[in-house]
C-alpha cells in the first residue's frame, strides 16, 4: 500500500465520497495540482475481485470521465471509481461485462 499525505484545503472536494458505495475500507483519495486520484488500501493477488461496480449511468457520448463498455456504449461511474487514473501499466482492470474491478 502506498502512503500519501494530502492537503485538501487547496482543492475542491471529490464529488463522490468513498463511503457512498462502501469503498472506505478499500480506497482513499489523494489530491494533487491536477485533481484527485485513488490509492488502494489493500493488496490483492493478480486476478482478484477488488469491488463490484454498482453505481453507473449510461451516457450517449464519450466524455473525459466516461468508460467505454462496448463499441457504442459509455458509462459514467457514479462513485469514487470516477477518480481511477489512467495508466499504461495498470494494476487494476475493469471487467465491463461483469461490472467488476
Amino acid at each position: 500500500m502506498a502512503s500519501t499525505t494530502t492537503t485538501k484545503s487547496d482543492h475542491e472536494k471529490p464529488a463522490f465520497p468513498v463511503t457512498a458505495n462502501n469503498l472506505q475500507d478499500l480506497l482513499e483519495y489523494t489530491s494533487h495540482a491536477s485533481g484527485h486520484g485513488l490509492i488502494s488500501k489493500i493488496s490483492l493477488p493478480s486476478g482478484s475481485l477488488f469491488a463490484p461496480i454498482t453505481a453507473y449511468t449510461f451516457t450517449p457520448t464519450p466524455q473525459w470521465h466516461t468508460l467505454q463498455v462496448s463499441t457504442s456504449s459509455h458509462i459514467s461511474l457514479d462513485s469514487a471509481f470516477t477518480y481511477l487514473n489512467h495508466s499504461c501499466n495498470p494494476s487494476l482492470e475493469i471487467d465491463t461485462e461483469k461490472m467488476e474491478s
